[in-house]
């Protein structure tokens, strides 16, 4: 009796076809994934920032104090509260409550304009030189969780993406914008 033996396998054609096509496709991906990157950890430092901001407003009513953000460009942002009398630069004022670090060699992200041109205000003026549009450097919550001066703080990476997030209006609200080539959206 004969019996019938089945090939299967792949010929050496078709391994050669794969390979060829997902050297294609990770060429492709490879570029596209570091921009992902690097927008990713933009987003997420502007999302940590916005959670601050809140974070403070938050705990400034409820304290019933002032609660303060400290931006030093380029390194870091500190926040803060008052003192037992309330006030916020005076002898009593405790230590940082957070100091949170950007360390842009390694992840890229920073205080930045990116390809911004102009500031995230309705009147589009200059972007502040040290990225930041609060008077002082400080933005400033007190017990109502009200701010003592509207204003932006600008974050880019390092392939030009833009967001500035801030306080429109002396009540607080705490907004986040991205530069979209034209406009703040």
């Amino acid at each position: 009796m004969k019996t019938i033996q089945k090939n299967s396998g792949f010929t050496l054609v078709e391994i050669m076809l794969s390979i060829s096509i997902l050297s294609i496709l990770a060429a492709i991906a490879v570029p596209n994934m570091g921009i992902w990157i690097a927008n990713f950890r933009l987003k997420s430092a502007v999302r940590e920032l916005a959670n601050n901001m809140q974070w403070t407003k938050i705990t400034a009513i409820k304290e019933n104090r002032d609660w303060i953000i400290i931006f030093n460009p380029p390194e870091n942002y500190l926040i803060q509260s008052s003192g037992n009398d309330g006030k916020i630069g005076t002898s009593d004022d405790p230590l940082p409550a957070k100091n949170i670090s950007f360390i842009a060699s390694k992840s890229g992200v920073g205080y930045g304009k990116g390809l911004a041109t102009k500031n995230a205000t309705k009147s589009g003026g200059k972007i502040p030189d040290d990225y930041v549009s609060y008077s002082g450097n400080k933005l400033i919550f007190n017990a109502k969780g009200m701010v003592n001066k509207p204003g932006y703080v600008y974050f880019s990476n390092n392939i030009g993406t833009a967001y500035a997030l801030g306080t429109r209006t002396l009540a607080g609200l705490v907004s986040i914008k991205k530069w979209t080539g034209n406009n703040w959206e």
